[in-house]
């Protein structure tokens, strides 16, 4: 799934992870004293260690029906880390320890907040929006992974809207 390369060269440095692929991007964080590369694949989150590709943790979070559920990217917002499967397929929110690499499960749904590709972004601490194809905009509480309420006119009557969520200052676009 995983493979790093010398960019100087483009000598092979490590390979890691037999799982799935899939679509969402990895993203490289700060946290726990350390820096850790997060790849969502078809069958778990994953955290490695950039330099070498070793694992430091993972937490198994499969594909219900194919791997286009994952494309939307990890985000996160302080010590959490929010995962959110496409097309109805639901979503995890991880709490991060602060003195290790190591992660928690907070929550986990199976239906919604669900983006059809959209990255969700968070809205302060507490909240996060999200764009689902049917919904529309929908802003969810990040505390229980809750829809509080949605509105579909950012997407229009198109039966699977698209649209995507942009922070600018204390407005969103």
């Amino acid at each position: 799934l995983m493979i790093a390369f010398d960019r100087q060269t483009g000598e092979e440095r490590w390979k890691a992870l037999p799982d799935r692929p899939a679509y969402s991007a990895p993203i490289v964080i700060r946290r726990g004293d350390r820096q850790q590369l997060i790849t969502w694949s078809g069958d778990a989150v994953h955290s490695l260690n950039p330099k070498t590709g070793k694992s430091y943790w993972s937490m198994d979070y499969k594909c219900a029906w194919d791997v286009a559920e994952v494309i939307a990217t990890p985000v996160l917002q302080d010590d959490r880390l929010l995962f959110l499967k496409g097309w109805g397929r639901g979503a995890l929110m991880l709490r991060l320890a602060a003195g290790k690499p190591a992660a928690a499960e907070l929550w986990r749904t199976r239906s919604d907040p669900s983006p059809l590709m959209a990255t969700p972004v968070f809205s302060g601490p507490d909240h996060f929006i999200s764009i689902h194809g049917q919904k529309g905009i929908c802003f969810n509480s990040a505390e229980a992974g809750k829809q509080l309420w949605s509105d579909r006119r950012a997407i229009g009557a198109a039966r699977m809207g698209y649209a995507h969520p942009t922070p600018n200052g204390d407005r969103m676009f």
